[in-house]
């Protein structure tokens, strides 16, 4: 039995002052054995610099409010202490440079056992720390096909300004498609220096290969 979550930013981090364009993200797989224990694979970009940082499972059940997302989840009656927080835990993650994306990310697995199995731990939330021990990504843990059966797919885009813009500043940015198994995608994206008076303005992939305004089609 298999749980699944796609990570976003920790409510109040700010991926803008951390200077990361499109924000942390990414998934985590549980895999449960009959005995409750489950292998944790887990695969995340858009980071900082991190060694040896953080990442658990929490009481919370929604990474909308800082304040509901709980304290770590493990089953005291059968554990004497924390397995997230303990001397020798395996949960444990760094964050390295990724020339091909140009970012920090980071994969990898461990096998835990928190004395609770998949219906206690479903509809709860994972969260990865930073070296300072702050939230920098939340998911919540449901039942669903995981992404990281295949080859990851991803797309990026350095947005630079149209052929009829004033000046080379604006509109500049990045832009990644994040492919999911189904063949859909997530659009992420960071554009600044954008026109004030831009309300529902409208993003779209185009079927030219030439950002010359008369190739685009």
């Amino acid at each position: 039995r298999t749980l699944i979550a796609d990570l976003t930013i920790f409510p109040g981090y700010d991926a803008e002052v951390n200077e990361i364009p499109v924000g942390p993200n990414g998934q985590v797989t549980l895999s449960f054995d009959p005995e409750g224990s489950f292998k944790f694979r887990y695969r995340l970009m858009g980071l900082n610099q991190c060694t040896n940082c953080k990442v658990a499972i929490h009481l919370g059940t929604t990474c909308d409010v800082f304040s509901a997302i709980g304290q770590s989840l493990w089953n005291s009656d059968s554990l004497r202490i924390d397995p997230w927080d303990s001397h020798n835990s395996p949960a444990m993650y760094n964050a390295s440079y990724a020339e091909q994306r140009r970012e920090r990310s980071s994969t990898g697995d461990f096998d835990m056992n928190i004395g609770y199995g998949f219906d206690e731990v479903k509809g709860r939330v994972v969260i990865f720390s930073d070296s300072s021990g702050n939230g920098v990504s939340c998911g919540v843990l449901e039942s669903g096909l995981s992404t990281m059966v295949k080859k990851e797919v991803i797309l990026a885009a350095q947005m630079v300004p149209g052929t009829r813009q004033e000046s080379r500043q604006n509109g500049v940015g990045e832009v990644g498609l994040f492919y999911k198994l189904d063949g859909s995608f997530i659009l992420k994206y960071n554009v600044r220096n954008l026109p004030d008076n831009c309300r529902d303005c409208k993003v779209q992939v185009m079927l030219g290969t030439m950002c010359d305004e008369t190739n685009l089609n």
